[in-house]
């Protein structure tokens, strides 16, 4: 992996290089760590952007990335994950926070030792290297949110749902 290259590994994705974009919103919840230096982050359709080293950005917020060609991680998580809707809901209701310094440094410093193990330009050698790559950046970011979050609550309809259909039997 290069800069500049996206890691696709199940419900979770890694890009790793410079990012440009026009607000959009994703299905997927995205934290992104700005690599070398802060980033503009523009939140919602309309004003400006403000420059942030980290953000962590809910489902369906509209938002726009411009890194000015320097270096971002983005971790993409899709639904699937265990934990996914904790981390979702540890979020402000605005849709953007800011990791803490902590895990910023725990984020780059993965990446940074990643580059260093791999020949040919930092190039990573093998998939169980990339593997471990995407879970170790999941792996720092994703416990930390949940740990501030509600646990999980089905919603009524769900649990009436199956109340009937235990009943049913």
């Amino acid at each position: 992996m290069v800069p500049g290259s996206l890691v696709l590994r199940g419900p979770r994705a890694l890009y790793v290089g410079p990012l440009s974009s026009r607000t959009h919103a994703l299905h997927a919840f995205m934290v992104v760590v700005g690599l070398d230096r802060p980033f503009l982050l523009r939140v919602g359709g309309r004003g400006g952007f403000s420059e942030t080293r980290s953000a962590v950005i809910r489902p369906g917020t509209p938002h726009a990335v411009c890194s000015g060609g320097d270096g971002l991680a983005v971790l993409f998580v899709q639904p699937e994950i265990h934990g996914w809707l904790a981390a979702v809901r540890a979020v402000p209701a605005g849709g953007v926070a800011a990791l803490s310094a902590v895990t910023e440094r725990r984020v780059r410093s993965l990446l940074d030792e990643a580059w260093d193990r791999g020949t040919g330009g930092g190039r990573l050698d093998s998939s169980a290297e990339v593997d471990a790559l995407v879970d170790g950046v999941a792996g720092v970011v994703l416990p930390g949110l949940r740990g501030s979050a509600p646990a999980a609550v089905l919603d009524p309809r769900i649990r009436r749902g199956s109340a009937s259909a235990v009943g049913r039997g």
